[in-house]
C-alpha cells in the first residue's frame, strides 16, 4: 500500500508560496518594457471579509458570486458571498477548506482536509456537498471548474518522494484523469479552465517560473514581456482572455491581462497589489490588493464600457 501525503494547503496557496521565492529571482531582471496600463478602464469595488481577516484569492463569476479563500489566525479558509452575506464553504470535519473560482452556474470546487491531514475533494453547489472518490495513485486538488463540469487541478504521485505537483484535468466521476507535465517541468500546478478546455498555469524549471496554456495536447508559453521568471497565469475565460501575475523589473508585484494577443497591466492603485486571480466572461477582474494603511482588501474590476465581451466578434 501506498503511503499517502499529508499537506495543509493545496495546489493554489503552494504555488503562491512558491511565488515568493520567484521575488529572489525578479532582482536579477534586465528592465522591461513599461506594458500599456488599462487600470483606468474599470471601475474597483472593493469586496471585504469580516475584520480580522486575510483575503488569498477572489473570484466573482457573471451573475456576481464571489468566493474569497482567506486567512484568519489559522489555516486557509473559503467563503462565498451571494446576496450580501458570507457563508463559510467547510464539508463537515474538515480542518481547512481551499475553493476554486464559481464556475457560471456557481460551481465551487473544493480542496480539503480533516484531522488526519489527508487530502480530498469535492463541489460545493447552493449549500451541497458532491464527495470525489480518491484516488489509490495520486493526492489532488482542484483549482478550476468549467461549466461543462471539466476540472483542472494538481496531482501529487503518492510514490514519489519528491511531492512534485503534476497538472490534472478531471471530471467528478473520475473516468477522466489525466496527468501532463509542460516539456521540462519540475513542478506543475494549472490554474484556469475554460468551456473550450483551455488550461493556463505555470511550472518551474530551476528558478524560473513559467506560465503555459495547455490546449490537452500541445503547450504553449506564456511569458509577459521581461518578466523572464516570473509569470503567473491564474485564470482564462470563453473569450480566450487570461488574467494573471508576474514581477516586474522592480521586483513589485503587478496584475496583466492577455487580451487579443496582446499584454496589458492591470493594476488597483495602492500600495500593493498582487495581480489578477480571475477575468470572467463579462471582463470582470478579481484579486487582492493593499491599502495605504497596510490592509488587505478583496477587489472586483468591471469594464467601464460594460456589457458582456465573451462571444462577440
Amino acid at each position: 500500500m501506498k503511503a499517502r501525503k499529508y499537506k495543509t494547503f493545496n495546489g493554489l496557496t503552494g504555488v503562491l508560496a512558491l511565488f515568493l521565492a520567484a521575488l529572489v529571482c525578479a532582482t536579477s531582471q534586465m528592465a522591461m518594457a513599461q506594458l500599456p496600463d488599462v487600470s483606468d478602464q474599470y471601475t474597483i469595488q472593493v469586496i471585504d471579509l469580516p475584520e480580522g481577516t486575510t483575503p488569498l484569492l477572489t473570484s466573482v463569476n457573471e451573475a456576481g458570486l464571489v468566493v474569497m479563500l482567506y486567512l484568519s489566525g489559522g489555516p486557509i479558509n473559503t467563503a462565498i458571498l451571494e446576496d450580501g452575506e458570507w457563508t463559510v464553504i467547510s464539508p463537515p470535519g474538515s480542518v481547512w477548506c481551499g475553493g476554486s473560482p464559481p464556475s457560471a452556474s456557481g460551481r465551487v470546487g473544493l480542496t480539503y482536509a480533516g484531522e488526519d491531514g489527508i487530502v480530498h475533494a469535492a463541489i460545493y453547489h447552493r449549500g451541497t456537498y458532491q464527495y470525489l472518490s480518491d484516488d489509490p495513485d495520486y493526492e489532488y486538488g482542484i483549482n478550476c471548474v468549467s461549466d461543462h463540469g471539466i476540472m483542472s487541478g494538481y496531482a501529487v504521485d503518492l510514490s514519489d518522494p519528491t511531492g512534485f505537483n503534476h497538472g490534472l484535468l478531471l471530471n467528478t466521476s473520475l473516468s477522466l484523469f489525466q496527468i501532463f507535465d509542460p516539456p521540462g517541468s519540475e513542478w506543475t500546478t494549472p490554474f484556469g479552465i475554460n468551456n473550450s478546455g483551455l488550461v493556463v498555469g505555470c511550472y518551474w524549471v530551476g528558478s524560473n517560473l513559467c506560465g503555459f496554456l495547455y490546449d490537452g495536447q500541445s503547450f504553449t508559453d506564456i511569458k509577459v514581456p521581461g518578466a523572464e521568471n516570473s509569470t503567473l497565469p491564474l485564470s482564462i475565460n470563453n473569450s480566450g482572455e487570461v488574467g494573471g501575475s508576474y514581477i516586474d523589473s522592480d521586483g513589485n508585484w503587478r496584475g496583466f491581462l492577455l487580451l487579443n494577443g496582446e499584454f496589458k497591466d492591470f493594476t488597483v492603485p495602492s500600495l500593493f497589489t498582487y495581480g489578477v486571480d480571475f477575468i470572467n466572461d463579462r471582463g470582470q477582474l478579481s484579486g487582492e490588493f493593499v491599502d495605504s494603511d497596510g490592509n488587505w482588501h478583496g477587489y472586483i474590476a468591471t469594464p467601464l464600457r460594460g456589457g458582456t465581451r465573451a462571444g462577440k466578434k
